[in-house]
């Protein structure tokens, strides 16, 4: 009987993968856009960027920087329009990526308490990205604290806050 197990297993072992396993998927270019809508500035910041396949296991041998500059970004507020202006900084560590760090940029942008708000990307080659959203609702603080975080900060502290919300 345990001869029997024996050939059945070595047979099925012997027929199960003839293909060399990859742990790579198959590859599909897909596009990053990291853009945080700060309520406190006008001044927002967005970096866009692709995905990428490297050749070995190791991602850190990249150093093609696979950010995307010539796009056209815009928010969409209510009836406002606001266009990204496309910038570069010098990179203060070029150990890996040798480039300037692209990223865009406008000054202008008024984000305004639970409204809808949208993201549109058109890239150069006539991709189109969009999301969309709601900002929060106004945040209000019910009173103000006179203790400043520091190394001398009581070991709690206690922040309450209003939000004018219509539960949806």
């Amino acid at each position: 009987m345990k001869r029997i197990y024996l050939i059945i297993f070595v047979g099925l072992v012997s027929f199960s993968c003839e293909e060399d396993f990859s742990p790579y998927g198959e590859f599909k270019e897909k596009y990053i856009l990291n853009c945080i809508l700060r309520g406190d500035s006008t001044f927002q910041i967005a970096a866009l960027s692709k995905s990428y396949n490297p050749a070995n296991f190791n991602p850190e041998i990249i150093s093609e920087d696979v950010s995307i500059k010539d796009a056209d970004i815009r928010i969409l507020i209510g009836d406002s329009v606001y266009i990204f202006k496309d910038s570069s900084i010098v990179r203060t560590d070029t150990s890996k990526y040798k480039t300037p760090f692209r990223f865009y940029f406008n000054e202008n942008v008024t984000l305004i308490p639970n409204k809808d708000i949208e993201v549109e990307v058109l890239l150069s080659n006539g991709r189109r990205i969009r999301s969309s959203s709601k900002t929060p609702p106004k945040i209000q603080f019910d009173q103000r604290s006179a203790d400043v975080i520091s190394d001398q900060s009581p070991s709690m502290l206690q922040f309450i806050w209003n939000i004018s919300f219509s539960g949806q």
